[in-house]
């Protein structure tokens, strides 16, 4: 297997699917998919990376990709990641080393601060794939979505993005009040280091990557 930019071949491949998806699981509230030339736009676009996995067959097994999350531009600096994988090819940790690529290329974006991602309630799959690659729980809408004539709940999930998301230092903070929020244990303690560095961090003299296949172990 190998993962490689998605460009407009990959379109009918990458929405049949999405499709499959939409008419089959609560994963996404499409009720369907949208036809390859909607797909050939977003590729053509190149706004947000766009990666697809390839089978040894040559097949496309999977897609990654990151897209807008609001349209006020104040948003900006956050984007909404999703990845699918073809039925056939679940179980085999694709979907991981998707989002892996993925991550790696979000994290080297300027500009960048955030990735969010909404998780349809109950997936522990997904849940497990995301605190893998260093997601945290922030919330969970409730009834938020009615499909298959029931209503679904569906959980946010954040993770910075940038060098601290990978380094070994970097920590998920519980505030007194109840909150979480992600903070370098060397800017919180070491003088040395400015407890409010400029966002995002892309160079550190005390960065210490903590990998695994690319990207950050849960935190």
């Amino acid at each position: 297997m190998r993962i490689e930019r998605a460009s407009a071949l990959h379109a009918p491949a990458i929405g049949a699917i999405y499709d499959a998806a939409a008419r089959a699981t609560p994963a996404t509230f499409d009720l369907e998919g949208h036809p390859p030339q909607w797909w050939v736009q977003v590729i053509a676009t190149d706004a947000y990376p766009v990666l697809v996995a390839i089978g040894d067959d040559g097949d496309v097994v999977g897609f990654a990709r990151a897209s807008e999350h609001k349209v006020k531009p104040a948003y900006g600096t956050t984007c909404e990641t999703s990845v699918y994988v073809a039925e056939h090819a679940r179980g085999q940790g694709i979907g991981r080393v998707l989002y892996g690529v993925l991550l790696d290329q979000l994290d080297a974006t300027a500009g960048l601060l955030l990735a969010v991602a909404g998780i349809t309630l109950p997936n522990p799959p997904s849940i497990a794939l995301h605190e893998s690659c260093g997601f945290s729980h922030v919330g969970t809408f409730h009834n938020v979505g009615l499909k298959f004539d029931e209503r679904w709940d569906v959980a946010w999930y954040e993770r910075p993005l940038g060098l601290c998301s990978t380094c070994a230092h970097q920590r998920l903070i519980r505030s007194g009040r109840g909150s979480a929020f992600s903070m370098c244990l060397r800017h919180r303690t070491d003088p040395a280091y400015p407890k409010y560095p400029r966002l995002p961090v892309t160079a550190c003299a005390g960065h210490e990557p903590q990998c695994e296949g690319g990207v950050s172990r849960t935190r």
